[in-house]
Formats: C-alpha cells, structure tokens, sequence
C-alpha cells in the first residue's frame, strides 16, 4: 500500500513539474503574441505569470530566459499605455540578469528598446546595449554596431542605396526606374505598434510622393494576416533580410528614408513624424524638385 501511494506520490508530482516545464516553454511566445494581436490584458497577466515562475525557480537553467521576456513584454505595455518612465524601467529590467545559453548565443529582445528609440528615449537604449554585453557572449559584434547605429547621425545628404524588391502583387520596384521622382521609403515591421499609425499618415501623403512601405523581416504569410486588418492603399514591399536594409542603416522602427529627384537621401527620420511635418518634408523635398528642373 505504501508502495502504491509513493509511486502514485511521484507520478502526481512529475506530472505537475512536467506541466510547470510546459508552462515556462510556451508563456514567454505566448504573452509576446497576445500583446502584438491587441490583448494587452492577458499580455500582462501572462507575464506576471512568467515572473512568478522564475521566482519559483530561481536555480533553473532558464530563470533569466523568463525574467527577461516577462519585463521586455511588461516594458512594450507601458509604452503602449503612454507610460513611457516606466518603459524604460522595464527596458533595464530585463538586461540586468546574469543570462542563459540561450541569450548568451542567440541574444536578448530588442523589441522594447526599438520601440523605444522610435519614441526617442536613446539614451535609455544605449544603456541597455551596455547591460547585454554582461550576458551576450557571442554576439560577434552586434552590440557595438547597434551601439553605432543608434548614436550615429541621420544619413542625410548622402547618395540613397540602390534596391530591387518584390511588392505583394509580385511587381519589382527599383530606384533606378524611380529616378527623377520624391521616394519616402518607411521602414516598418507587424510588431510595431507605432508603425501602424505612421503607415496611415504616410497614405495621405500619396499625392506628394511616391511612398513605399518597406516591411523588415518578415515573411508574406505574416505581412498579408496584418494587412487584413490593417489595410493600407501604398505599396508594401518585402525586404525579408535583405541586405538593403543594412545599407539603409535601419536599427529601429519606424524609420523614414526620403529620397530627392537627384536619388540623394534628403531626408532621414527615426520614430514617429508628426502628421503636419511629413507633408511639410515632402513638400520641401518636392519644391526643390521642381526648381531644378
């Protein structure tokens, strides 16, 4: 009898380790995908939840692994919530840990921290690029070229990379056939809570120039299940990893590349633009356009 009731004992109790191991496998994916579908609540329940379970397992191989996705998705609700201080609180939350095999070889989120820089908050970013070399291993330079690519200058002025990208449609579009023309190129992923409000300020500005939505990363698949609910009427152009958007020196989303008619990049913005001051750009670039015709 004492026999059948240990056994019975340690069955009960790998199975409930067994469901606990589950549980920390699928919340860290699972909080990120109801945030970037609109369910902010469970979004935030699910990662207290994840916080509670790496108190609870504090000598576990992936304590830090749920500790930083539970404050990265945390930080991305509070910048959605206009709570900007307490975003950037979460942002260094969740780089200061001691790190994991799976973060020491394949790295932390930068999610929250692209987000972030959109909304201008460099330096916070900056220190959190510093927090990730303490557990970034292998990150084979990474850090220092993110680190570049956040304090550098905007690339205005400087002779606009070429490129030759599909659109949904399977239409090629390439900088040398737009030659002569004004080309807002805004650099924009699904995730991207600011970009889908950018996308709809730059389709009001189709009149002016020719706008061209340039998504990062993703595949066709995932683009068209956004745009299903978030139709936009520019085209949308799939640059994957394609190395121009390395050449476009894109570190964050959104970002706004304005071509002039000389193919010179005439305008470069991180992050959000005003409504009144994209037309106001475009305009700019489009006079000079015609007074040098």
């Amino acid at each position: 009898m004492r026999t059948a009731m240990t056994l019975l004992f340690a069955a009960t109790l790998a199975a409930a380790q067994a469901a606990e191991d589950l549980e920390t496998s699928v919340l860290p994916r699972l909080a990120t995908a109801e945030l970037e579908s609109g369910d902010i609540d469970a979004a935030e329940r699910d990662a207290w939840r994840l916080l509670q379970l790496a108190a609870a397992n504090s000598k576990e191989w992936n304590h830090d692994d749920l500790v930083h996705a539970a404050f990265t998705v945390l930080g991305r609700i509070a910048l959605e919530r206009g709570h900007v201080k307490e975003a950037k609180a979460r942002l260094l939350e969740s780089g200061r840990i001691k790190g994991s095999a799976v973060l020491g070889s394949f790295g932390p989120s930068m999610k929250l921290a692209q987000e972030l820089l959109a909304a201008g908050e460099r330096e916070a970013v900056l220190q959190y690029l510093d927090l990730c070399r303490g557990f970034w291993k292998y990150d084979r330079g990474r850090i220092d070229r993110y680190i570049a690519l956040v304090t550098s200058e905007a690339n205005s002025g400087s002779k606009a990379p070429g490129f030759r990208l599909k659109d949904l449609s399977g239409k090629e579009w390439s900088l040398d056939e737009l030659s002569g023309r004004v080309v807002a190129l805004n650099f924009w992923t699904t995730w991207c809570h600011q970009c889908r409000e950018e996308l709809q300020r730059l389709e009001k500005l189709a009149d002016v120039a020719v706008v061209l939505a340039v998504n990062v990363g993703e595949d066709e698949a995932t683009v068209r299940r956004f745009l299903e609910k978030t139709p936009v009427t520019v085209p949308v152009l799939l640059a994957g990893e394609d190395a121009m958007v390395l050449s476009y020196k894109v570190a964050t989303y959104p970002t706004l590349a304005v071509i002039d008619r000389r193919g010179q990049v005439a305008e470069y913005r991180v992050g959000i633009v005003d409504q009144a001051e994209l037309r106001e750009t475009l305009e700019k670039v489009r006079q000079f356009e015609q007074g040098a015709k």
